[in-house]
């Protein structure tokens, strides 16, 4: 039902816009992607990496109407090997906070969701930060479970923080970063559907759970860590070693348009994490590294090709009604005089009324004979031209293979529809509208 819903979603919400960027700050340029935004069902990415233009300021860009959260968020970015706070607020603005001296700011990463939330349950200890902030909940769409909001507590070591609803929990732990102001915190989202503050800085008295997001659904391997692919979206889990500088590879055919930079929790104290358009995904400095939560974009890829059906040749020229089909046998009946009273039985009323004179049945019949005899039909893998003298109705033409056999659809310019399944019997071509009219019978060259 989740699937159907964000289904329904990707259909009727935009797929882009875009975003300001903030003064005096541009794209990167070169091979790493520009400022991105995307909204996929109820879940907003923003992607990219920026530089400035001269001094730095705090405003990076600003987020559309209909793409921007309820409350205030802050988010784990990428300054080279340094951690960065950058927060999204309800007015659309993208905030750097602090973190880093390199010239440069990643934005990916940024995830949020905006349409329905659920509450999350918060354990004893911990309650919602409140103010602008947004309020710790969970988004559950499809296989895809984020969550979202800022917490405040005692953010003990291994202490635990919320529970997640029944049927919204990973299969094993699974290890996120978020931001902790200038550092890192690790949260954990265990089996049982806890979720567990495991380190950061204790002095900051709150945990931001943007950035923490997980699939139920099955995944590739990434190194020792594991990739979701779902259409278009991508999201990481779990945690490799790196201690070469590489992560893994994406899956064939599954990269990104333009270089993207994450940040993330290593045995390295912290490591910048890059995706490659190859499909490459990189740690520096090296070492066993956090991947889950890393989330983002990439083409959808493009759907199989309807399959192309079979029409053998023998279908297509030229064709006119065959002797067999009840056309033609109306068209050549003779014509008859009509019943008399007396021995040859009672003449009533209404066969009286009813029965056209012998002249006008028999001109009646003349031209539908004429008009039989005239009409032609010529078939090609693209139309259906049908011709009565001077009068031509074409028909595009679409065909599909079926358990009941070759079905053509006709279709003409002011809008007209008819589907029919096509046969050959013998030398006779015949359509048997699934409208359920009369089939025609059709004969090469008649």
């Amino acid at each position: 039902m989740r699937s159907l819903a964000l289904f329904v979603l990707l259909l009727a919400l935009p797929a882009s816009a875009e975003p300001a960027h903030g003064d005096g700050w541009v794209d990167y340029g070169g091979a790493y992607q520009g400022l991105q935004l995307e909204r996929v069902g109820d879940t907003v990415h923003l992607a990219g990496l920026l530089k400035p233009t001269g001094s730095r300021q705090a405003l990076l860009a600003t987020l559309p109407e209909g793409m921007r959260p309820s409350g205030r968020l802050i988010f784990l970015t990428s300054r080279h090997t340094t951690p960065s706070r950058v927060d999204v607020l309800p007015d659309g603005r993208v905030l750097w906070v602090t973190g880093g001296t390199i010239p440069w700011q990643s934005l990916s990463g940024i995830a949020f969701p905006v349409g329905t939330t659920e509450p999350l349950a918060l354990s004893s200890g911990y309650r919602a930060y409140a103010g602008e902030y947004a309020a710790p909940a969970v988004q559950i769409a499809g296989d895809e479970v984020r969550l979202t909001g800022l917490v405040r507590g005692a953010t003990k070591t291994r202490s635990r923080i919320a529970t997640l609803p029944a049927g919204a929990c990973p299969t094993d732990t699974i290890a996120f970063s978020t931001s902790h102001h200038e550092g890192v915190a690790t949260v954990e989202v265990a089996a049982d559907c806890g979720v567990w503050f495991v380190s950061g800085i204790a002095r900051r008295g709150w945990i931001s759970l943007d950035g923490v997001a997980f699939t139920v659904g099955p995944a590739s391997p990434l190194g020792d860590a594991g990739v979701h692919v779902s259409g278009g979206r991508v999201l990481f889990t779990g945690t490799t070693d790196a201690s070469d500088g590489v992560a893994g590879r994406l899956p064939e055919g599954v990269a990104p348009t333009g270089q993207l930079i994450f940040f993330s929790a290593s045995d390295a104290g912290g490591s910048r994490v890059d995706v490659k358009t190859d499909g490459t995904v990189t740690v520096s400095p090296p070492g066993a590294v956090t991947l889950g939560g890393i989330s983002f974009l990439v083409p959808a890829p493009e759907p199989d090709p309807e399959p192309v059906a079979a029409r053998p040749s023998s279908l297509f020229g030229e064709w006119g009604l065959a002797p067999d089909d009840e056309r033609v046998q109306r068209a050549t009946a003779t014509s008859r005089p009509p019943p008399q009273g007396g021995k040859g039985g009672p003449t009533t009323a209404a066969t009286t009324a009813t029965t056209p004179p012998p002249r006008v049945r028999d001109a009646a019949l003349a031209e539908l004979k004429q008009a039989v005899a005239e009409t032609k039909w010529t078939l090609t893998e693209d139309e259906l031209i049908e011709q009565t003298g001077t009068v031509r109705r074409v028909w595009t033409c679409t065909w599909t293979e079926t358990d009941d056999g070759l079905v053509m659809t006709g279709t003409t310019a002011d809008g007209a529809t008819r589907r029919a399944l096509v046969r050959v019997d013998g030398d006779v071509l015949v359509l048997e509208p699934l409208d359920g009219a009369d089939a025609i019978r059709l004969q090469r060259g008649s």
